[in-house]
């Protein structure tokens, strides 16, 4: 048969869909992302794996390892969830955000 290429449908090339991450991260689901700096800013192992764009086995071995630990890593990813990006979580950092502005601007 014909394999789909797989940068296509597992990466988004144009840019980063973070919501779709976020939304797993709702779920408690462990994350399979690409190595980039963004993701490596907010995410750790415990959450999932990382691989190498254009490195089929990389992604392979990521997706085999993220099964192996499937329940730890997504607990841990819902932990993470709850921590930084509930609703409540970003009013509070909005919160925060708007008052250092506005101490700022006071100076």
């Amino acid at each position: 048969g014909i394999l789909p290429d797989f940068k296509k449908i597992l990466v988004n090339m144009a840019g980063i869909n973070a919501s779709k991450v976020c939304a797993a991260n709702c779920a408690g689901l462990p994350l399979v992302m690409s190595d980039i700096a963004p993701f490596r800013e907010i995410y750790h192992g415990d959450v999932g794996c990382f691989y190498h764009l254009d490195d089929v086995n990389q992604l392979a071995s990521a997706i085999d390892n993220v099964l192996a630990q499937k329940v730890t890593c997504g607990k841990s990813s819902r932990k993470l969830y709850e921590k930084m990006f509930s609703a409540t979580q970003m009013a509070m950092e909005y919160e925060k955000t708007y008052f250092d502005y506005m101490e700022e601007k006071r100076k």
